[in-house]
């Protein structure tokens, strides 16, 4: 009966050491593993940029802009250790940059489209004029 009081705080004692040494290096593989998607959001934010670039969405450049102060502030939470803040404003600068690019897509393609329709208003123009110039000769 003795012996029984004095193995529960040697286990406990065995327990709380093991969690300890195991315990750092989980931790650490969380902190890499947050630091490369915060790196990855900062890349999708760049390719995002490049399409915005080329739009004239003012749309699409005011919520990129948003999504760089997220991924900022995301950065300085995680080197504040505040890691489940970090993560949450990554993801949702991701998402905003995501949402810029499509804005910006859209815009080129309306831009192009009415491009399109311009070049064929002229050649329908065009051809009135030509066949107002043989009607009247």
């Amino acid at each position: 009966m003795i012996r029984r009081p004095v193995i529960l705080p040697i286990l406990a004692a065995l327990l709380v050491g093991v969690t300890v040494l195991t315990a750092t290096p989980a931790r650490a593989q969380g902190q890499d593993q947050l630091e490369e998607y915060i790196a990855r959001t900062g890349e999708i934010i760049d390719q995002a940029r490049d399409v915005v670039l080329e739009s004239d969405s003012q749309r699409a450049r005011r919520v990129l802009q948003e999504a760089e102060r997220l991924h900022q502030r995301s950065q300085q939470m995680s080197g504040q250790g505040r890691n489940v803040m970090a993560l949450g404003m990554s993801r949702r600068a991701r998402q905003g940059a995501q949402q810029a690019a499509r804005f910006g897509r859209e815009a080129g393609g309306n831009e192009e489209r009415a491009r399109l329709r311009l070049e064929r208003y002229r050649e329908v123009r065009d051809q009135l004029a030509d066949r107002a110039r043989e009607a009247g000769d």
